[in-house]
């Protein structure tokens, strides 16, 4: 069924991909393979679009989510969960399936040990529903998609972004997934990725980020943005590319790594959607992406995206 909430007037963005149950388990003590280990667990909603979208929506941005869920209760609550921050008319509960889920093992420090994910409904997210759904995607000048739906999906989406002169950012979410986007990536504003998915995407196995950044660039896209951990961010458009530190986090402060990824794509959209150029955008990501790891939500609540201006700008 569709989900309906009150009349919208047209958003400033549309998040298209998945939306998914978090389950986060962090270890009390090292790591043993073959055995059980003592975990504390806990539940959130998350996705990487759907955080994307929370994160546009907590720094004052108009979001409309567009996503698939299971008929459950899990998909009851994210509605009622995404309600109060975005409008979700652009989803939909689909009888027979369950809303995905994406399971966390963090070591003590709150880093990834390793992530399990069941998003069979993401299947569904293919070109029929990108068609269906046409004349929601064009009224929002800026559209971002996760790489969670289909080729045929993506291929679909570039089309009507290039139909329409809409601006269209992907986030990538793993090397598996990387087969997901085309080989012409023209009419794509921003993609935002990281070194492992890029060498991944290209098949090879250099590390220059620099280098990679230039074949980014070859395939037609924009703008692109290449994380690689704590190491520094590479970004690019023609004839231009360059490195910025990450903000350094003390480790004693750092609760959770979860968010960071998400929140940084966030930052950085954010800051192209408001017409700040490339550099001044990664710095707002990074920064947004410092705060999130300092709490345990993947969406930080607290955030003032006028103090971070003041900061970067």
């Amino acid at each position: 069924m569709n989900v309906t909430d009150h009349p919208e007037n047209s958003p400033d963005v549309t998040c298209l991909g998945g939306a998914n149950v978090d389950y986060k388990l962090q270890l009390l003590q090292p790591h043993q393979p073959g055995t059980s280990n003592p975990v504390s667990t806990s539940r959130t909603f998350g996705g990487v679009i759907r955080n994307v979208a929370t994160n546009l929506a907590q720094l004052g941005v108009k979001v409309s989510l567009m996503s698939l869920l299971g008929d459950d209760a899990a998909g009851d609550e994210m509605v009622a969960d995404c309600l109060p921050k975005m409008k979700v008319h652009a989803s939909e509960q689909v009888t027979g399936c369950v809303t995905g889920t994406y399971s966390a093992v963090l070591d003590q420090s709150g880093d990834l040990v390793a992530g399990y994910v069941d998003m069979a409904i993401s299947q569904l997210m293919n070109k029929d529903w990108i068609e269906r759904h046409r004349d929601h995607l064009r009224q929002a000048e800026w559209v971002v998609a996760d790489c969670n739906i289909t080729s045929d999906a993506m291929e679909s989406l570039l089309e009507l972004i290039k139909q329409d002169s809409r601006k269209l950012a992907i986030v990538t979410i793993s090397e598996p997934k990387m087969k997901h986007l085309p080989q012409d990536l023209t009419g794509v504003t921003l993609l935002i990725t990281n070194l492992a998915e890029s060498k991944a995407y290209f098949q090879v196995t250099q590390t220059d980020a620099r280098q990679l950044a230039e074949r980014w660039l070859e395939t037609g896209l924009d703008n692109i943005i290449i994380t690689d951990g704590t190491q520094p961010v590479t970004s690019g458009s023609k004839g231009h590319i360059l490195q910025q530190s990450v903000v350094k986090i003390p480790k004693q402060l750092v609760v959770d790594v979860t968010g960071a990824g998400d929140s940084f794509s966030a930052g950085a959209i954010y800051g192209l959607m408001h017409e700040h150029s490339l550099e001044q955008s990664v710095a707002i990501a990074t920064r947004l992406a410092a705060l999130t790891v300092q709490v345990a939500e993947s969406v930080r609540s607290d955030v003032s995206i006028q103090e971070i201006l003041e900061a970067v700008i």
